[in-house]
């Protein structure tokens, strides 16, 4: 997904990438470290651009779809002394199977004082990327920006845990069923410490009127 910001009517190339439907990534050839990838790209009028491209791991030359395979938090991605650092290492939900994924986050500035941000998930077990956020300049038009959001919706590389991913889904409505739960009982404890206040005190009884002869 491509979300641009600035005055006016998006510009013709930005048009262009918001009409890309779906993105796949195949593995063709692995040797050694070297990868080669087959990049397809969907586009809504039904067309197909093809791309082949060459990453080697050990290096670092690989561009942000896949990195080295069971990182840790504080491993760097390659073995360049520039390369990324991974910052965490979460559980998330991709193609309907809880994955555990490396997290890194970039920030950057050109010369213009412009701020770039990425945010990459990439399969722990696996090094490919699953998803990506990214705020950038638009560097063509001033002041503009460009949001660009990816995720990975299927795959064979695992299969679905449908049942899994249901329990995570599960779990979380049990623990806030539960967290209500314990507000309300905590509301009427209180409520039952409470003391009553005492009761109001008997209207007295009219005299007696008595006539006067």
């Amino acid at each position: 997904r491509f979300n641009w910001t600035g005055n006016g009517t998006a510009p013709a190339y930005i048009l262009e990438q918001q009409k890309a439907d779906w993105l796949r990534i195949e593995v063709e050839d692995v040797f050694e470290t070297e990868v080669d990838l087959k990049m397809s790209i969907h586009y809504v009028n039904g067309t197909t651009m093809n791309q082949t491209m060459s990453f080697d791991i050990d290096t670092g030359s690989m561009g942000f779809f896949l990195i080295s395979a069971n990182l840790t938090s504080g491993d760097k991605v390659s073995g360049q002394s520039s390369a990324p650092t991974i910052n965490s290492t979460a559980t998330r939900i991709y193609a309907l199977a809880n994955r555990d994924v490396n997290i890194i986050d970039i920030s950057t500035k050109d010369y213009l004082n412009r701020t770039t941000t990425f945010t990459m998930y990439y399969d722990k077990a696996t090094g490919f990327l699953l998803e990506l956020h990214s705020n950038a300049p638009d560097f063509m038009t001033s002041g503009a920006t460009l949001d660009t959001t990816i995720a990975a919706t299927e795959t064979n590389m695992w299969t679905a845990d449908v049942i899994g991913t249901l329990a995570s889904y599960i779990i979380y409505i049990i623990i806030a069923i539960i967290a209500i739960f314990v507000t309300i009982v905590a509301a009427v404890a209180l409520r039952r410490k409470k003391p009553l206040p005492p009761p109001p005190p008997p209207t007295p009884a009219p005299p007696d009127r008595k006539s006067v002869v």
